[in-house]
């Protein structure tokens, strides 16, 4: 009997080594991993939230996304909960069900399994069956998470690479090689092929299955790998010894194989190993003389695209005229792959369907995601916004400057977009001295900032780090501002953002020490700015309550143009009616910009819009106006 090795989880390791001497190995798997894995199958009932359906008519464009998101949430729950094998042993065949598990999750999951159930008496798997029978006999309580398998390579092999070819050749006769072990072996890069035929030389059946295993192998064949890693030699070989190419209509073919491994070289500038190249043309010379087929979504002189599960080649004119003129290969003579078909109104697929619909009603009835689909498709089709780089292209393809002015022309978002992106011109700098932090910060603690303030002055720091600290003290206590800013800490020009991250709630406090509220911060901020930003109402009224004027922005966004973007992921439509009214107390000047706001939210939030036009009629966007040109990738 061969012997194994054993790797499982303490004195189980030693118990099953000597009742079953076979090589196994224990490897826990996260079930999250793994296509049919256990999952506990009560997380399939979506919550009932059909009672907060809104009335068609009421329907907006973020509440659709919200729903449409919703939805395929739950539709990729449900199919990863679907008990795949059982759809098996109901009598649906493996192609309709690898079809139905594309549709419903993707390719990758579906080529798994499919896999897994045509290999399912791989020598392979049913080794690994029988060592998990017989690890739960003596386990009965070892969690389904833990698999108990085979270990490929062999352990006595794994270090090959690493000898001689006279000790290569003796380990390979000493051992018995398994199908598996070979498969491992052509993947070495470094074994010469004469060490792989040694190998081959050993199996008896070249068409046997690989394993599917812990690696959840995909690949079919011995000559499906060999073709893949330029094993010409050991192609050969095979076929001389009775292989047959791979020809399944939705896992790679031979001839795909091969394709792929040749884009590998292409991608990773391997001509320059003229021999491995040659190897890997020479095999897909030779399955083309034989028929293997292939999967191409294009395949002429000027582009050859093909792909299967985890696998895609593409070639493009250069390359399709240098294999053709170089070393004459025409990869347009490859024959065309016979693919599975997918039938929607297959059995299965409607049996699925129905059941998936009954799940989704719990999230909105059809008619409402219908509706949902056509709204959200609408607004993304009529407003296309481009982003920074597209506009700052075009002004240097006119010939004019890239400046936050030419920008702000286009649409103010560009204009603090750009700023976004250019050098912080206010830095702050973390200084990594905990002994100073300490004693600093335990003064604020105790109510001494006038100590605190000594230390760092005695410590002759710079800007950026002097920066950080007011900010800092500031978060203790309201009160230091004043102290702070007749120190060498002061700031000329505050950092709303800063500050008001800094005082953690109590920003009103700090400025009733003295702040300007009309003056603008160095970036060119309004107190009112931040108000919106940060959503805080009781800031907003109290700015109000002391009359700050609106800030007369020439360049960039307004309280306004703010609290109206759509684009922004802070919007929030169930807020905006709140806000607005508060800043249009403050007779904000209406410009074309806010008017293009207005006309996305005509088209987004259609009732929101009529609610504040009807309150706020000067907000009335023209029938034509168009819509915001850009938005910006920083918000």
């Amino acid at each position: 009997m061969k012997k194994f090795f054993v790797a499982i989880i303490l004195c189980m390791a030693f118990i099953l080594y000597w009742q079953t001497r076979d090589r196994s190995l224990i490897v826990p798997i996260q079930a999250a991993d793994t296509p049919n894995a256990p999952i506990d199958t009560s997380a399939n009932k979506a919550p009932d939230t059909s009672s907060h359906s809104k009335v068609l008519n009421e329907l907006n464009y973020a509440d659709c996304r919200n729903t449409l998101k919703s939805a395929k949430a739950l539709k990729q729950k449900w199919a990863g909960q679907q008990d795949w094998d059982k759809l098996l042993e109901q009598g649906h065949s493996i192609d309709d069900i690898t079809l139905a598990m594309a549709h419903f999750l993707n390719t990758n999951f579906a080529a798994s399994w499919r896999a897994k159930q045509l290999k399912h008496n791989a020598q392979l798997s049913l080794v690994n069956r029988s060592l998990s029978e017989q690890v739960k006999a003596l386990i009965p309580d070892l969690p389904n998470f833990v698999r108990v398998e085979q270990a490929v390579p062999q352990p006595q092999l794994k270090n090959i690479a690493e000898l001689n070819q006279e000790e290569a050749l003796a380990l390979l006769e000493s051992t018995e090689i398994s199908i598996d072990d070979l498969n491992w072996l052509l993947k070495q890069e470094s074994l010469p092929q004469t060490l792989l035929l040694k190998a081959l030389n050993q199996i008896e059946d070249v068409n046997a299955l690989l394993g599917y295993g812990i690696t959840q192998n995909e690949t079919l064949h011995l000559i499906d790998t060999a073709a893949f890693h330029g094993r010409h030699q050991v192609v050969s070989a095979l076929l001389n010894k009775g292989s047959q190419l791979t020809n399944d209509p939705y896992l790679g073919t031979t001839m795909e194989y091969a394709l792929a491994g040749l884009d590998d070289r292409f991608r990773m500038n391997k001509l320059s190993d003229d021999e491995v190249f040659k190897r890997q043309i020479e095999i897909i010379r030779l399955l083309q003389s034989l028929g293997s087929p292939a999967n191409f979504i294009s395949n002429t002189e000027q582009s050859v695209k093909g792909f299967f599960p985890r696998h895609f080649y593409s070639f493009d004119a250069q390359q399709i005229a240098f294999l053709q003129q170089t070393h004459d290969l025409a990869l347009a003579q490859i024959l065309p792959k016979q693919g599975l078909k997918f039938d929607k109104q297959s059995a299965l697929m409607q049996a699925l369907e129905k059941e998936l619909a009954e799940q989704l009603t719990t999230i909105a009835s059809e008619s409402e995601r219908n509706q949902c689909t056509k709204i959200v498709t609408r607004v993304d089709q009529e407003w296309q916004p481009r982003d920074l780089n597209f506009f700052t292209t075009k002004l240097t393809d006119e010939g004019k400057t890239v400046t936050r002015e030419t920008l702000n022309e286009i649409d103010p978002i560009l204009a603090d977009c750009f700023s976004k992106s250019a050098p912080n011109t206010l830095p702050v700098s973390y200084l990594h001295n905990r002994e100073l932090e300490d004693k600093v910060y335990g003064f604020a603690h105790e109510n001494k900032i006038s100590e605190a303030i000594r230390v760092l002055e005695e410590a002759q720091l710079n800007e950026a780090e002097y920066r950080h600290f007011f900010y800092q003290l500031l978060g203790y206590d309201p009160a230091y501002f004043v102290p702070l800013q007749t120190s060498r800490l002061h700031q000329d020009r505050l950092s709303y953002s800063l500050l008001y991250d800094s005082t953690r709630g109590r920003t009103i406090d700090v400025i009733a020490q003295g702040i300007d509220i009309d003056e603008l911060d160095y970036s060119g901020k309004s107190l009112l700015d931040i108000a919106i930003e940060r959503e805080d109402l009781q800031l907003l009224k109290y700015l109000i309550s002391q009359h700050i004027r609106y800030p007369n922005r020439v360049v960039g966004r307004d309280p306004l143009y703010l609290l109206l973007d759509t684009s922004d992921h802070r919007f929030n439509p169930d807020q905006l009616m709140t806000y607005l009214p508060h800043i249009m107390s403050l007779e904000p000047p209406i410009q074309p910009a806010h008017l293009r706001q207005m006309a996305l939210l005509r088209l987004k939030y259609t009732k929101l819009y009529a609610d504040m036009t009807a309150q706020f009629p000067q907000l009335i966007a023209p029938e034509d106006a168009p819509l915001p040109p850009a938005t910006c990738l920083y918000y």
